[in-house]
């Protein structure tokens, strides 16, 4: 695993199914390695990293793979292993859980099928005897070290670890708990949260691959405007970064002075004006002292308290309340 995937995954992994793990590789009693007839296994249809095709649908492939260039690719590569299983067999057992009284793929669907198109009968495979607690989670985590995983195998993973533990009733899945049992960092749990949770519009544009890079998703799926959004999707497409995209949506057009004045304010109506702040003790003195305010008492000119900012801002307030007492007993403005 490259130092890039390992920073990825991170290595705080929830108590429960790092306990999951753990037991699944001590429990030599409860897990047996031995072939395992082809014709009693199944696929796991609700594997995030399904490959889309199964024992019922591999004799006609192209029914399955249709414009899918994604899917044209895994077809080829289970051909490849198939060769490869003819040559030298399959070299690493998959796992299988009980499922009545067959069985299912918890890991390993590629070899699986693989083995099919090589003729294969059998196929070594471990042996669980119930469906491992937190699968989803462990199949999240197998499947996050590949580094041929498209970024809506990755969307594909994700929904199906909302989904298992939303079933356990644990609530809704937060950046938090998803940073919490999968180790990505919050950032990317907040993109990936954000694409799953978001508009059906940016999920299809990753799906067929228009949009490959999950942190692009997670800004667009972040848009709520559609207009916005589909103008954040034609310049991403165009090539420009998140930065510029973002930098040209919070660009508002020029307002003339009628449309200005003439604009609607929603809310309460303003009730005073705010006058401000300035350090400039000057400033206010030249106010202060050039306009004769009845009954307020001022410093002299060259008083040393002009410089003091505290004994200002008290004149400063005593000349505002007396200038607004004349004004209401009728002096002119």
């Amino acid at each position: 695993m490259s130092g890039k995937q390992k920073r990825f995954l991170g290595t705080p992994l929830s108590i429960e199914i790092a306990k999951t793990i753990r037991e699944g590789q001590e429990r030599g009693g409860e897990i047996n390695v031995e072939p395992v007839l082809l014709s009693r296994i199944d696929v796991d249809e609700e594997n995030p990293r399904r490959t889309g095709f199964s024992p019922g649908n591999m004799a006609d492939p192209e029914t399955v793979i249709g414009d899918n260039a994604n899917l044209r690719l895994i077809w080829e590569g289970l051909q490849s292993l198939a060769a490869s299983i003819n040559s030298v067999g399959v070299q690493q057992p998959i796992k299988i859980y009980r499922h009545g009284d067959r069985f299912r793929v918890a890991f390993g669907e590629r070899r699986f099928l693989a083995s099919l198109m090589a003729g294969k009968s059998t196929i070594p495979a471990w042996i669980l005897q119930e469906k491992p607690r937190y699968l989803r989670n462990i199949q999240y985590i197998e499947n996050m070290q590949r580094e041929d995983l498209s970024a809506w195998e990755r969307i594909l993973n994700i929904q199906a670890i909302i989904r298992e533990y939303a079933a356990s009733g644990a609530g809704d899945m937060t950046v938090a708990v998803l940073t919490e049992i999968s180790g990505m960092s919050k950032s990317r749990a907040s993109h990936y949260l954000s694409i799953v949770n978001g508009h059906e519009e940016v999920r299809e544009l990753i799906r067929t691959g228009a949009i490959n890079n999950i942190e692009k998703g997670g800004y667009l799926s972040r848009i709520k405007d559609d207009t916005l959004r589909r103008k954040a999707i034609k310049l991403l497409k165009e090539g420009k970064d998140i930065k510029a995209v973002d930098s040209v949506l919070q660009k508002k057009p020029p307002q003339s002075d009628n449309s200005v004045a003439g604009r609607t304010k929603l809310g309460r109506p303003r009730t005073r004006v705010n006058l401000g702040q300035t350090a400039n003790t000057g400033l206010l003195k030249k106010i202060m002292t050039g306009i004769a305010v009845e009954g307020l008492n001022l410093p002299d000119s060259g008083s040393p308290a002009w410089k003091d900012l505290e004994a200002v801002a008290g004149h400063w307030k005593n000349f505002l309340a007396a200038l607004e007492r004349e004004l209401k007993q009728g002096r002119p403005e």
